[in-house]
């Protein structure tokens, strides 16, 4: 099944309702989505689907992992390069820039 998220509106997994927008969480780097499906969440389909999604750092927009640490309640890891902050760039240039130079070295060695 494909989750899809759409910020601000709802979070769905195939034709489920995990949440719908609820508030921003984590000072702003994640969003809280409530009131999803009740069906087999629990016998008298009383308790509701939630998901909560975190932003990272990515060169794309993406969900970059999802997952369902306790029953109907979700956590979704979204990559996109508005959470990219000054710093998080400059690491990554760094990170990029030293495979660079590793694998310049070896191929002088060959």
């Amino acid at each position: 099944q494909i989750y899809t998220f759409c910020p601000c509106d709802k979070v769905t997994l195939g034709m489920y309702t995990l949440g719908k927008f609820n508030k921003f969480i984590d000072d702003g780097n994640g969003m809280s989505f409530t009131k999803g499906d009740r069906a087999d969440c629990d016998a008298n389909h009383k308790v509701r689907r939630t998901a909560k999604v975190y932003f990272v750092c990515a060169s794309e927009n993406g969900i970059i992992s999802a997952s369902e640490p306790d029953m109907c309640s979700f956590r979704i890891t979204f990559g996109t390069p508005i959470a990219c902050t000054a710093g998080a760039v400059a690491a990554q240039q760094k990170q990029t820039e030293k495979v660079l130079r590793y694998y310049e070295s070896q191929r002088g060695q060959s």
